[in-house]
């Protein structure tokens, strides 16, 4: 019998080779041989097993793999494991008696089934799951002794609310509000991290049972040092936080995360309450405070005269800071030691009414960004390797100021960066006046900068058809440039793209997302997600993005993930088959709104690039005018890799036909997601056809096609799986949404390599 390389090789070495292997690949590689299935579940290999994303994991699969290394797991995540039914996962886990933490997410359990998990696994120190009735829950609970006593060791404990909702059309609703006192905090007596999580709003219902648990035992929670909300602005889920954390601010802890999105801190009788929930500021590493007001709060948490030496990641996006006696500078001063910041849309960044009256500005001139304090945070913040500054403009910078390129670029091991096109053209190319006129009056320069939009969108017109079927560029340099409607007034300059990919080699997420882009169809707003007509208003700086200046992101050898948003400037996507070729790590890809608004103009481009895209995993594109044709899916079918795919196009139409061959020539895609203007019967019948062809080779497969602006759609957005609702379905910014390294929902994990991660 020939030998094999693998036969050469010691068992140890092929060890940490599997070491990089999912759990999913681990069964298949089970089956291999005889040698592989005594290598591929060693001890080092499976005590700590996570099968989230194996969409691949069937339900005997997964139970062969239980039912041989029960004894030796120590960790088991099967968050998002949406197609394992409640009775597998029971049967499976509660073979594992030596857990100690168990991470259940998203999981079909009943509460009767969890407790009955929680009975066996007496080791147990960390706990996620998802619950549809706390009430429920606290009831089996108290009924089971044995369970209590394992929630007495736990540590860590992630509870994800997903409660069925009330719809808003019935002509009377009934909510009840329970204060209750047995809560199953009451047996939490070890717990030091306590992470709520809320299902995506939809607005579409509202829940039946909102439960606000009266902590009667507070000493229980003496021992918390972490405590979060996520975003989400469900009803249930901000009830049960904010009752729990009335019950910890009266112990006056010291906190190191503090996850508080949205909280309401205007109301005046509660500003003794938040003093005192403040007193651990000194010692917080990870704070969120988007979403909110900081005129009550800043002066306390952000006293100048304190240092926060601890502080590591901070998001204040979306934030009004007016009168809040602070800026930029200064905020680089108290937290100098930053990692991770958020400045998504927070007021923070410009200078206000009175910053403006000192440097001689007018009054009535819009809100200018504080160039000087943004050079400042950043020198005293070199630390800082994730920020995101979206949805800020930046049109205008004094010429005696660092240009706001300039100072990012100083921040030369950024890893994630969000920012709006309208940010990267640095100061020569927006302000540089024609040599022959240097006196220019300002009304003069509007009116030459209209006439060259007139004119770049004259050649936009002309060049459309030949662009959109020509070769995607390979080189920066190519004819596009001379589409550039700054050419025409002023000479060749640095751009802020190129500026910006030469000192930052090491990015591996970015985003630009225009600030124009004030409401995309499917957003997180406090109207709920239910899908509404896009609001975009491009500025004319973001035109400066082009096919040919895009091309410089093929610099970033190391990208994982990459959202355009906005991009008026693009004429054929020619970048994106560059980016394809010089990228080989992308895994995400979400593109919404580039070129026309009224036609698709780089689809052509895409499907060239389809086929150079070797590791991609997830893919969403919106555009009003986006259809999914036999050419789209014929070109899709040659990446591989593909597992997510969604459509969002309000005037979109897609094939059935297509849409079938796509899923059979790409057996990994589990994921599809189509938001278009076809008929709802039409919907329904592909749905279904795709569901009862593929459903049995595919567990995992999660199929949902409906019209876009139909009534029923925010109802059937709400039966998609969480994870994929989140990361895919819904328009966001996702650069520093969560503090860096720490899952958000998962208290206490371990990689592979044994490094824990809190």
């Amino acid at each position: 019998m020939e030998e094999t390389n693998f036969d050469c090789l010691p068992d140890d070495l092929i060890i940490r080779i599997f070491k990089n292997v999912s759990a999913e690949d681990l069964c298949t590689i089970y089956n291999v041989s005889k040698r592989f299935r005594r290598l591929a579940f060693d001890r080092s290999l499976v005590r700590h097993s996570d099968f989230e994303q194996c969409y691949g994991t069937t339900p005997s699969s997964f139970t062969d793999y239980i039912k041989s290394n029960s004894s030796m797991l120590e960790s088991l995540s099967l968050n998002h494991c949406y197609w394992l039914t409640g009775r597998c996962v029971e049967t499976a886990v509660l073979k594992c008696k030596n857990l100690t933490q168990l991470y259940l997410l998203d999981i079909g359990l009943s509460t009767k089934q969890l407790c009955k998990i929680l009975s066996s696994l007496q080791k147990l120190e960390a706990l996620a799951f998802t619950v549809a009735s706390v009430d429920e829950f606290d009831n089996n609970l108290n009924a089971s002794e044995s369970a209590q006593r394992t929630m007495c060791n736990i540590k860590h404990l992630t509870i994800h609310f997903k409660v069925g909702i009330t719809p808003r059309t019935e002509p009377s609703i009934s909510v009840q509000f329970i204060q209750k006192k047995n809560s199953f905090i009451e047996h939490c007596r070890e717990l030091t991290s306590l992470h709520v999580m809320g299902h995506p709003n939809l607005g579409c219902g509202l829940p039946k049972l909102l439960l606000q648990p009266n902590v009667v035992k507070v000493s229980n929670l003496k021992n918390l040092k972490h405590l979060s909300l996520n975003y989400a602005i469900d009803p249930a889920a901000r009830i049960f936080y904010y009752g729990t954390l009335m019950s910890v601010a009266k112990l006056h802890l010291k906190l190191k995360t503090v996850l508080n999105p949205s909280a309401n801190f205007s109301s005046e009788r509660n500003m003794d309450f938040w003093k005192n929930f403040w007193n651990s500021q000194d010692d917080l590493e990870y704070l969120d405070l988007s979403n909110i007001s900081l005129k009550n709060i800043f002066p306390t948490i952000f006293d100048p005269g304190v240092v926060k030496k601890n502080l590591l990641y901070l998001n204040i996006s979306q934030t009004d800071s007016r009168e809040v006696g602070m800026n930029l500078a200064t905020l680089g001063h108290v937290c100098p030691n930053l990692q991770s910041l958020n400045l998504k849309n927070s007021q923070l960044v410009y200078l206000h009414k009175g910053a403006l009256e000192q440097v001689g500005a007018p009054i009535k001139q819009q809100m200018t960004f504080d160039i000087e304090g943004f050079s400042s945070l950043v020198s005293m913040c070199h630390q800082v390797v994730h920020l995101n500054l979206s949805n800020i403009h930046i049109h205008e910078v004094s010429g005696l100021q660092k240009t706001f390129v300039n100072a990012l670029t100083t921040l030369t091991g950024l890893r994630s960066l969000a920012l709006s096109p309208c940010c990267l053209r640095l100061q020569d190319c927006e302000t540089r006046e024609p040599e022959d006129s240097p006196g220019c009056s300002q009304s003069g320069k509007k009116q030459a900068a209209s006439t060259v939009m007139v004119q770049y969108a004259k050649k936009r017109r002309i060049s459309l058809h030949t662009a959109s079927t020509s070769q995607p560029s390979v080189l920066p340099d190519s004819e596009d440039t001379d589409l550039d409607p700054a050419s025409t007034l002023y000479p060749r300059c640095k751009t802020g793209l190129e500026s910006l990919t030469e000192a930052c080699p090491r990015l591996s997420h970015l985003e630009l997302i225009s600030a124009g882009l004030v409401r995309p169809v499917i957003h997180r707003g406090s109207i709920g997600l239910a899908p509404r007509p896009c609001v975009y208003v491009p500025c004319v700086e973001s035109y400066a993005l082009t096919d040919a200046e895009l091309s410089y992101l093929g610099r970033l050898s190391n990208l994982q993930y990459l959202q355009l948003a906005g991009l008026p400037g693009i004429i054929s996507g020619s970048f994106l088959s560059h980016i394809a070729k010089q990228c080989p790590q992308l895994k995400q890809l979400h593109l919404s709104y580039l070129g026309l608004t009224a036609h698709c103009i780089y689809t052509n481009q895409l499907c060239q690039a389809f086929q150079h895209f070797t590791s991609l995993i997830d893919l969403r594109l919106e555009h009003a005018y986006l259809s999914i044709d036999q050419l789209f899916c014929r070109s899709a079918r040659k990446c591989r890799s593909l597992q997510r795919f969604c459509v969002v196009s309000k005037n979109g139409s897609l094939d059935p036909d297509a849409v079938t061959g796509l899923m059979s020539e790409l057996p990994r895609l589990m994921v599809l997601q189509l938001f278009t203007d076809s008929t709802q019967t039409m919907c329904k019948k592909l749905m279904k056809a795709l569901k009862d062809r593929f459903q049995s080779t595919r567990p995992a497969l999660s199929v949902t096609i409906y019209p876009l602006f139909d009534q029923d759609t925010a109802y059937v957005m709400n039966k998609i799986p969480t994870k994929h609702l989140e990361e895919l379905t819904i328009f966001s910014s996702k650069i520093c949404q969560q503090p860096p390294g720490q899952c958000r929902v998962k208290a206490k994990t371990r990689d592979r390599s044994g490094k824990v991660t809190v």
